[in-house]
């Protein structure tokens, strides 16, 4: 399976690149609303992809098939000042052909 650079990045903020790692710094607040991850190239779709959460020393992966992830979700409603997490394991699809993107780093800030 390839591995694309497809531009994978969260709705409505800011990319950053520090020494080629894609990220951005969100704050708890906004994060707690909800976000949706999108592609910059509009002609892959995303099938599915897993959050790696990091606090302190304890990690988690939650799965999602679908883009947004709602403020429900159990992955928010913990998060916290400091936090991190890594959008990974992204499934694209393009013309009936499967490939992996690119993943996408999150700061939890205030």
């Amino acid at each position: 399976m390839d591995i694309v650079d497809v531009g994978l990045h969260i709705q409505g903020y800011e990319i950053l690149d520090y020494n080629g790692i894609r990220y951005s710094e969100i704050s708890v607040e906004s994060l707690r609303k909800g976000f949706t991850v999108v592609l910059t190239d509009t002609s892959y779709k995303i099938k599915w992809f897993l959050i790696n959460y990091e606090s302190g020393s304890m990690g988690d992966e939650y799965p999602f098939s679908s883009t947004k992830v709602n403020s429900k979700n159990v992955l928010l409603k913990n998060l916290k000042n400091g936090d991190q997490f890594s959008i990974d394991c992204i499934n694209i699809t393009k013309d009936g052909v499967t490939s992996l993107s690119t993943g996408f780093r999150i700061i939890v800030t205030k």
